[in-house]
């Protein structure tokens, strides 16, 4: 059997800015207000997951403007890539 080299987490908080999708209910983390998805004016939210020594700790949302307003507290967001592949639980139908 082969040897796996250990696997690093990710000891740095990220965030990833990702389209506002309907229905999602989250809350902005900075000014405690309900991010809304808009079909007339369509915006991103701001998602960063963030870690203490190695450990991660939680997931907390943002409106875009709100993060910039903060200096970017989890780094500059990535953006976030469409996923082009299937899902695991996705069958073909028969």
């Amino acid at each position: 059997m082969q040897t796996l080299e250990p696997f690093e987490k990710p000891s740095l908080s990220r965030a990833v800015s990702r389209k506002l999708q309907p229905g999602l209910g989250l809350e902005c983390d900075a000014c405690s207000m309900a991010i809304k998805y808009s079909a007339k004016f369509p915006t991103n939210q701001i998602i960063a997951n963030v870690y203490d020594g190695n450990v991660w700790q939680k997931v907390v949302h943002y409106h875009e403007e709100c993060y910039q307003q903060l200096d970017y507290p989890y780094g500059e967001p990535i953006p976030s890539q469409p996923y082009a592949g299937k899902s695991r639980y996705f069958s073909e139908p028969a």
